[in-house]
Formats: C-alpha cells, structure tokens, sequence
C-alpha cells in the first residue's frame, strides 16, 4: 500500500522526479507549447486594441473558404438581435397593460396577439440560433483545411536550405497549431459577433425605456466583466498546468509501452524505476490542480461578491426611479430582464475575446510562415529545361552553409554526360552529398555554375529540371503507403502505368517479395496500420531501387545506395546501376565502398571539398594518390593485397 501524501509533499515529490528525469518542468519552445500563458499574462485592453484586427482576418478566412455560408451567419446573427430586440419591448407594452389595471379578460384579449407575436419571435430566433450555430460548426473545419493547406502548398515549395534552417523549421513547427487556431478563431469569433449584437440590442432597449438605463447597465456589466476576466485567466492558468503534467506523463507512458526500446527496458529493468516517477509526477499534479482549483474557487468568490454589491446598487437606482416616478414599473421590470440578458452575454464575451487573442497568437506564426515560405520558394519562372539530356558541367563551384566560414565544396569542376558512371568518393566530410544536391538543383552554388545542356541551372526552371532527375540517397523515405505507392511516387505522373511498374519490381527483383506480401502491391509497408507489413533494410533498399528505375530519368544520383545490402546483394545493386548507364542514363554515384568504382567511368576523389583527384579507376589505382590509398585500406580489412577492380 502507497501512503497516501499531503498535497505539499506530493508536489515535492513530483519536483523531484521532474528535476531527475527532465531538469525540471518539462517544456519546449514550439508547437503548441510556444506561446502558453500568453494570454494570462496579457492585460484586457490590450486584447480589446487587437480585437478589430483579428476579427477582420477571421472573417476574411471565412470569406476565403465559404463565403456563403458565412453570408448565412452574419444574416442569423442580425436576426436574432432585432428579434432579441422586438422580445423585450413588446414585453415591456404588455406588461404595461397590466399594471395600468386592467380586468384580466380585457388584459389576456389585448395581449393575446402580442403573445402570439412573442411567441414567433422567439421561435425565429430560436430557429436562427441553430442556423448560426450550423454555419460556424460549418465553416470551422472549413477554415482549418484552407490554413493547412495554405502552409503545405508553400512549405512544399521552398528551398531545401529553408528546410535545413533550424529558425525555419521552428517556425514551420509552430505554425502547425495555427491551422487548428484558424479553425477555433471562427468559433470565437462568432461567439463575440453574437455577444455583441445581444449587448447592443439590450442597450437599445434600455436607451428606447430610459436614458439612465443604459450607463447603467454599464455599471452592472463592468464588474461581471472583471470577473469574467479574472476567472478566464485562473481557468487558463488551471489548464496550461495540466498540459504540463500531462505532457510529462505521456512522456513516461510512451517509454514504458513503446516498442522501440522495450527490450533495453527489460534487460536493464528501468520499467518499476519510470513507474515510480510517473506516480509521483501525477502525484504532484493532483496536488497542484487541487491547490490553483481553491485559488480559483476564491477568486470566483471575490468576483461574486463585487458581482452582487454592483447589482444590488443597480437594484437601488431602478427603485429609486420607481420610487420618485421616473420610471413605469413595466420599464423597470423589463430592464431587469435586459440586464440580465446583458450581463451573462458579456460574461461569455469576455471569454470569447480572451480564448480568440490565445489563438490568435498561433495564428500569428501560421501567417508568419506562410509569409516567410513564400519568400523562400523556388522560382517557377527560368529558362526552360527540354529535350534529351546531352550534358551536365560543374565550373569552378563552391558552397558554404549558412554560417560556416569553411566552404563545404570549393572550386570543383567535372562533368557528367549520357551513359556514363561518374563516382564521388572521399572520407566523411569531403563534400560529396553537397556537391550531388548542387547538381541536383537542390542547393544554388554561391560561387561557379552547373550547367544542364548549357543552361545554367540557376536560371532555369528548375522543376522542370527535376523531371529529368532520380535520387537515390542512403536516408531514402519509407513511406507509410502500399508497396505499389512506394515505387511509383517517384513519378506521380504515371502512377497507374502497370508495365512501367512490373518493369521496376524485375529490375530490383522484387517479384518474390511483392508475392510474400498478405496483400500484394496493395500491402502497405508499415507495421502500425491493420493488415500492414515491415519489410527488412535490404528489401527497402530494393524498394528504393525500383523507385528509381519507375522514374526513368536521365540523371540518377545515388548517394550510399547499398549500405544495407549484404555483399552479394551489394555486387548485384551496383551491376544493376551499370544496367542504367548502359540503357543511355547518366549516374552520379556516391560510395565508400571503392571496389563498387569499377562500374564507374571516371572517379572524382574530394577532399576537404576539393577534387583532389580525377580519371577512370584504373588510372587512379595505379598512380599514388588519395584513392589508391583508401582503396588498399580497404583492401586491408578484408586480407588482401587488393581488391579486383
């Protein structure tokens, strides 16, 4: 049996094991946690100073993704308020006719057709409720998918350098709440357009009964008002510190029932040691919700007591004009009832502008990304990239990274034309993957030029260039889709070509895998679907190289293609490539296996991203130099003197 602790020592013991496990109360700086208690620290006004604008941008959304249905709500909204409207100041004449002292026969035969009219009234505005509550459920999911797809469409155009800058990643990851934000701000929005009408029409019936009725009512609602505040941001602050909690916990849970790393668990018998800290985090948690949740409870008491000394002194100026005539006792009693309406609409208008400026804090970094991707996009305009390939020369080019003052590829020249195997090879960090993505048209070279069939790239339209280019790296995706998807998404142009699809499977024999699968080409490769399937590193590899034959492009670029294949496996993929270059396809492979540059008709060897050396293989073994040395290291390994070229 656990003893049972006090919320002190529960809260100690859940900073403890935060402070062992995580440093500390776990927190991260995007996504959904980028701007928690923002709005808790943010003063009212300043919320009502931004109010217009966020207002307009949501309504614009709206605009953008149904501009009819948000015609639909504007048109409710306005009717319910000249219905709310029409309610009370057709009560106010009935009630009148009452205390005027009329015989109830007469008083029910005068009424009887205002009722009537009260009655539709109210079944209007009950019928226009729903109808207002149907277009903002409506437009809601409709906005969130416009935002989503707004960001996709640009994030999937920039420059691959954006994506590798860790500022635009931060940014694109904290713009990925912002399209659910969008989504929310409709619902927000619509709640402070509905609260707004309510309190113009109770103040416009409070104007038509009184003059004084309507400062008054302001004299109600302020403190509602206040309280309504104050008690939005102690919920606020309740629930970012259960997001904490809760985020520490998941945190645990996944470890303790992943699969991933489930048998180092085991063995080590860490599994009681993260259960024991999970108890005591939700340990503290409980205790810390329980200790803001009187917080809250005190604060709602001060907020009511404010609430009702403000009430009972609006009660007292309504008797006092009663008392000195200055007011019918029809009008008073329908002011109470507009106050009343009028003070629990601002209460939940408050909350709506407190949760609209929270979301609009994620909606801000969904702008900023999408004004941000837009600015980083590749160009569609250039020169266009057509007809066979004949070419491909590298000028003098040179790369550095964002921030480095080393350049990555300095000064490197070759060329690479119809047919022919050219091999990167050179120790880690030499500068081949770099020096592939500039041919690729992925990165633009700072200095130098890469021209396609004497365009250069730079200026060219370089998605057109990509069409000629297949790539084949060492990190390939394994995509979550069926197997017949994760062949023919390298050309979704002729996805539904089935011989050019059969072609691939032979190439990257492929035939037995594709019929050891439960459900053939359909089976989809990823074991956490129903019905899905795993496939081991070589079958991927093959996967990746049927991905590259579908493809059937000029240029294929191959970085590391065969670093989970078995050496026999190995000695076929690259005979398989040689099959390419011998079909009139051009191949730029990068390897560190040097015996695989026999393939190859001219080996480029980096260093420190410079071509060190260049020549056909046995030129380059048979001279002293960078290769030949690497190459007898690895002939080294394997006790021999040599490896056969």
């Amino acid at each position: 049996m656990h003893r049972i602790l006090d919320g002190a020592e529960a809260e100690e013991v859940g900073a403890r094991s935060e402070k062992e496990l995580f440093g500390g109360r776990l927190r991260t700086s995007h996504g959904m946690t980028r701007h928690e208690g923002a709005a808790q620290g943010a003063r009212f006004f300043m919320m009502l100073r931004q109010l217009p604008a966020l207002l307009r941008r949501t309504v614009q959304l709206g605009w953008r993704a149904d501009r009819k249905t948000l015609m639909v709500f504007f048109v409710a909204e306005v009717g319910q308020g000249a219905a709310a409207t029409y309610v009370l100041l057709s009560i106010n004449t009935i009630l009148a006719s009452l205390f005027m002292g009329s015989t109830t026969w007469e008083h029910a035969r005068s009424s009887a057709p205002s009722l009537l009219y009260i009655g539709s009234a109210s079944t209007v505005s009950a019928f226009l409720r729903a109808i207002s509550t149907g277009a903002t459920n409506r437009l809601g999911p409709k906005v969130e998918k416009l935002a989503a797809t707004d960001l996709l469409r640009r994030v999937v155009r920039v420059e691959l350098t954006s994506l590798e800058d860790p500022d635009f990643r931060t940014l694109v990851d904290s713009a990925q709440p912002g399209t659910i934000s969008a989504g929310r701000m409709i619902g927000h929005s619509a709640a402070i357009i509905g609260g707004a009408v309510s309190l113009l029409a109770m103040g416009g019936v409070l104007a038509i009964l009184h003059p004084v009725l309507l400062p008054l009512l302001l004299f109600v609602v302020i403190p509602k008002g206040w309280g309504a505040v104050r008690n939005a941001r102690r919920s606020y602050q309740f629930m970012q510190s259960r997001v904490e909690h809760i985020r520490q916990q998941q945190a645990l849970g996944r470890l303790l029932t992943e699969q991933h790393g489930a048998a180092e668990l085991r063995v080590h018998g860490a599994g009681a040691y993260l259960l024991a800290h999970y108890e005591s985090m939700a340990a503290g948690g409980e205790a810390e919700q329980s200790r803001i949740s009187r917080n809250a409870t005190l604060t709602e008491l001060v907020a009511s007591a404010v609430s009702g000394v403000s009430t009972v002194a609006a009660y007292a100026i309504l008797a006092a004009l009663l008392a000195t005539q200055h007011m019918a006792m029809a009008g008073a009693a329908t002011a109470l009832l507009a106050m009343r309406i009028g003070t629990s609409g601002l209460q939940r208008l408050v909350m709506s502008i407190n949760q609209l400026y929270e979301q609009a804090l994620f909606f801000n970094d969904w702008r900023r990304a999408c004004n941000e991707a837009e600015l980083r996009a590749m160009t569609t305009e250039g020169k266009s990239i057509t007809g066979p390939f004949r070419a491909m020369e590298v000028r003098r080019v040179s790369y550095w990274y964002p921030g480095t003052k080393v350049p990555a590829v300095r000064d490197v020249s070759l060329s690479v034309r119809p047919g022919e195997v050219v091999a990167l090879v050179g120790e880690n960090g030499s500068g081949k993957s770099t020096l592939a993505k500039i041919m690729a048209g992925l990165y633009v070279a700072q200095a130098g030029s890469v021209y396609w069939n004497g365009i250069d790239i730079a200026r060219a339209n370089r998605h057109e260039m990509f069409q000629h280019i297949a790539l084949l790296t060492q990190d390939f995706k394994h995509y979550p889709f069926t197997a017949r998807s994760n062949i023919t998404i390298s050309d979704t142009r002729k996805s539904d070509d089935v011989n050019a699809l059969k072609d691939a499977v032979s190439y990257a024999d492929l035939e037995c895998l594709f019929n050891s699968l439960a459900h053939g080409w359909d089976t989809v490769l990823d074991r956490t679907f129903r019905g899905g399937q795993e496939l081991s590193g070589g079958q991927w590899q093959r996967i990746a190289l049927a991905r590259a034959h579908f493809r059937d492009a000029d240029l294929v670029i191959c970085d590391e293609p065969t670093s989970s294949l078995d050496p026999k496996s190995e000695i076929q993929a690259f005979e398989k490539l040689r099959a390419l270059a011998d079909s009139g396809k051009s191949v730029l492979l990068i390897t560190h296996r040097l015996a695989s540059a026999r393939h190859a008709e001219q080996v480029v060897v980096l260093a420190k991203g410079r071509v060190v050396d260049i020549g056909a293989p046995e030129e380059l073994l048979g001279r002293p130099g960078t290769f030949r040395d690497l190459y007898m290291m690895q002939a080294a390994e394997f006790g021999q003197a040599d490896l056969p070229l």
